[in-house]
């Protein structure tokens, strides 16, 4: 079946290209976030707390953003599912679904999502070390 194969890919194909979508956008969305709160992030330095606490900050916003869209992509992917099976595949029973998420591919886009919120968090936690707490002093009106 030829046509199974070429939705296949076509369907790896958006996936991945969504994939890198969001790796893009958490990574760039957290280093924002870090620049912009730079002089906050440069106050609590000066008040006394551990640069290293302060890298929790992108660790806790990347696993609830990951999580959260995981979660919603697999409440989504359900009915989704079950409407592809209808319209593809009229003649088949539930038991043989044309669209099916396996227990490995679920375990992949789970380590892909861990993998992306990491880096997110490790990226955005350079930025959070390279802030000097003299800004303050530096940048007071």
């Amino acid at each position: 079946m030829r046509t199974v194969a070429d939705l296949q890919a076509a369907f790896r194909l958006i996936a991945t290209v969504g994939f890198v979508g969001l790796a893009a956008a958490l990574v760039g969305a957290q280093i924002n976030d870090v620049r912009r709160q730079r002089r906050v992030l440069a106050t609590l330095t000066l008040l006394g707390f551990d640069r290293r606490d302060l890298l929790l900050l992108p660790a806790i916003q990347s696993a609830l953003v990951i999580g959260l869209g995981l979660l919603l992509s697999l409440v989504v992917f359900t009915p989704a599912a079950g409407l592809a099976d209808r319209i593809l595949n009229p003649n088949v029973g539930v038991s043989e679904a044309f669209v099916a998420l396996r227990a490995g591919d679920l375990g992949a886009v789970i380590a892909a999502g861990i993998t992306v919120a990491v880096t997110a968090s490790l990226l955005a936690g350079r930025q959070i070390l390279a802030i000097d707490p003299a800004l303050i002093l530096r940048e007071a009106p």
